[in-house]
């Protein structure tokens, strides 16, 4: 593999962060060093350099450093002729890159911007503001850069997916409500009496009435419909379960009411993972205050699914005010990755990107270990104020053609009572569902799959970059997307 020489002025941590992930969604091995004013004239090499340079050679490519760069209009629009580029770019891709990952970027600070569990609203966030929340800028930057270098340096890199696909597409389900009777579970549990015994009491009164009228009471619990219907179109998803129900010591009036300790749970657990399927942690909403309930929660899931657990997505998307330190804690509980960067109410590319990525820590100054798989898409996304099925199968397809055409990658977010027309409280959102998988189906050129698989892959991907063996279905040099 041919490695490409970076010289960057005066680089910080974040940058050189920034830089090796550029380099890893291209695929190419990359040299980086500080950058000096006094290039032998005779050494032909070809660099990408990040800085100010005054003199440029024709096998160099600047990219200038400029603070407050974030958004590039001329390049999203495509009004940038990319075969006419020279050798100075004048937009400052790397920072851009990096603040957008980082989540450095301006949002909004209008009133509702945070909601009450301290998630950024979708219109507050700055590529919504600019009129580019539903594109990957990220994708958009790395390709200019990844265009640049091989059309002006020659080097090419691997790609960033197996078997010829061009992107990916992970599936996934919350599972929240698998029980809808679940509530009437605890009943007897005093130390949840104590805290509202009377609202308590009068919500569990009603539950058992409507469980006596209901011909139809196990309609929630749609696990072999879903993974059959998978199953049929050779896909298989992760499943996010919870191990903190809200009668917890811990648990908060937003966690489950299940108790992932009860044999059906262990029995679809297992069953789950037997047939090739992923048990994920949906972390409960007070995980983000320590490290260790992360590793606990990890650890039951574990024990009761007989499997190991790599992955974690927060419940309601809840990271806690200080969300660097949660996705810190991530790396500490043990997890590979980590899939809880979305928006709660409104499809779209949270932090800009459509990618695999490793998000800087402030604290650290570097990278956590633990990969963020994004998370594009939620059923309540689409169906929070509208039955429209028609409409959301078409946004949904709308934004795998961005992710498609960005090279990317992108998770899908439906709760297991939501992803089959199995209750009809949420028919439409499973036909939604079902329709999506069938035009995934249609798609020969997206690696549909669960998140482990994914997150495995591009892990053997970056070994193979850094000079490891190349995984599966994996050329040693291709042109990337």
């Amino acid at each position: 593999m041919t490695e490409l020489t970076i010289q960057a002025d005066a680089p910080d941590p974040r940058t050189l962060a920034s830089l090796a992930f550029i380099c890893e969604a291209l695929g190419i091995r990359a040299r980086i060093e500080a950058n000096s004013e006094a290039i032998s004239a005779a050494d032909g090499e070809p660099r990408l350099i990040y800085g100010v340079r005054s003199e440029v050679r024709p096998t160099d490519i600047v990219i200038v450093r400029r603070a407050g760069d974030v958004i590039w209009p001329a390049l999203l629009d495509g009004s940038i002729d990319r075969p006419g580029l020279d050798s100075r770019i004048d937009f400052d891709l790397v920072a851009a890159i990096g603040s957008l990952l980082g989540d450095q970027v301006e949002h909004g600070r209008e009133a509702g911007a945070i909601d009450r569990h301290g998630r950024l609203t979708y219109p507050a966030s700055a590529p919504a503001r600019a009129g580019y929340g539903d594109r990957p800028i990220v994708n958009a930057y790395v390709n200019f850069i990844g265009s640049a270098v091989r059309e002006r340096l020659g080097i090419g890199g691997q790609a960033l997916w197996p078997s010829g696909r061009v992107a990916a597409i992970g599936l996934s389900h919350d599972v929240d409500s698998p029980d809808r009777y679940a509530l009437l579970g605890s009943a007897l549990r005093p130390w949840r009496l104590r805290r509202h015994p009377r609202t308590y009491a009068r919500a569990v009164a009603e539950l058992a009435r409507a469980r006596l009228q209901d011909p139809t009471p196990r309609d929630f619990w749609l696990f072999d419909e879903v993974a059959r219907s998978e199953q049929d179109l050779g896909f298989r998803s992760t499943f996010f379960f919870a191990t903190v129900p809200f009668h917890h010591r811990r648990g908060a009036p937003q966690d489950v009411a299940y108790d992932i300790r009860g044999g059906a749970y262990r029995r679809i657990t297992r069953s789950l993972v037997a047939s090739g399927f992923e048990v994920g942690l949906h972390a409960s909403y007070r995980a983000h205050e320590a490290w260790t309930h992360m590793a606990e929660e990890r650890a039951l899931l574990g024990e009761v699914a007989g499997d190991d657990v790599i992955g974690v997505r927060h419940h309601y998307w809840h990271l806690g005010p200080d969300v660097a330190r949660t996705l810190r804690f991530h790396e500490r509980a043990g997890f590979d990755y980590d899939s809880s960067l979305a928006f709660n109410d409104h499809v779209g590319f949270r932090r800009g990107v459509a990618l695999p990525f490793h998000p800087f820590d402030p604290t650290l100054q570097r990278p956590v270990r633990t990969l963020q798989l994004p998370t594009f898409c939620m059923d309540g996304n689409l169906f929070y104020g509208s039955t429209d099925v028609d409409a959301s199968v078409a946004a949904v397809d709308a934004l795998v053609g961005r992710i498609v055409e960005s090279g990317g990658m992108g998770a899908i977010d439906w709760h297991i009572q939501t992803s089959f027309p199995g209750n009809r409280e949420f028919r439409a959102w499973g036909v939604a569902y079902q329709a999506i998988l069938r035009l995934l189906a249609d798609r020969t050129d997206v690696w549909v799959t669960d998140l482990r698989s994914i997150a495995r892959w591009s892990s053997e991907r970056r070994r193979s970059i850094d000079g490891g063996p190349v995984p599966a279905g994996q050329p040693r040099d291709a042109t990337p997307a």
